[in-house]
Parts: structure tokens; sequence; C-alpha cells
């Protein structure tokens, strides 16, 4: 079985708290980035591989709902999908990282 973490992080290009992923102890980062690390070489762009960071922290703690699948119009705009990571610009809809929660 699978383990999910969301663990609290201070945000490397801002000052703020981020929110990250981790499954199995390893960050959803780094599990995207190996999978687009190939796909970033052969565009001659690897270092876009893995350009990701995690949710602004205020958006996220209780009492949001958001990673319930509830639609706040931020980090989700359909019910049930959800925003887990963005571009590093912070930009949604910028190659962000989203999934459906049942």
């Amino acid at each position: 079985m699978n383990t999910i973490e969301f663990r609290r992080q201070p945000d490397p290009d801002a000052s703020r708290d981020i929110v990250t992923v981790f499954i199995d102890g390893r960050s959803l980062i780094d599990l995207i980035a190996h999978y687009e690390r190939p796909h970033a070489e052969a565009a001659g762009r690897p270092s876009a591989a893995g350009h990701y960071v995690g949710l602004d922290i205020a958006k996220v703690v209780p009492p949001s709902r958001l990673l319930l699948g509830e639609v706040d119009g931020w980090y989700c705009c359909h019910p049930g999908i959800v925003t887990l990571l963005t571009c590093t610009c912070g930009e949604l809809g910028c190659g962000s990282v989203n999934c459906f929660i049942a």
C-alpha cells in the first residue's frame, strides 16, 4: 500500500511556506522529474524536468476543503480536479500538475 503525505516546507523562491506532496517518502516533484527528464532532454530543455513548486499553505490548510475535491476557484476549478503542483512561476495553467479526487 502506498502512503501520501503533505509536508509544510519553505518555498525556495519566496518568503512563504508551501505544502509539498510526498508519495512513499519521495517528493511528487522528484517522481515527476524522473518521468519528464528524458522528454525534456530530447527537447533540449533538461532543466524543465520537475520544474514545479508545492501549493501555498494558506490555500490548503484547514478549513480549506481543497484536498477533498471541492471547487475553490483557484486550485480547483472543476469538482474533484485539484492542482497539486504549479509551475515555479506560480501561475495556474502554466504547467500545473492536477489530479482527480474521487
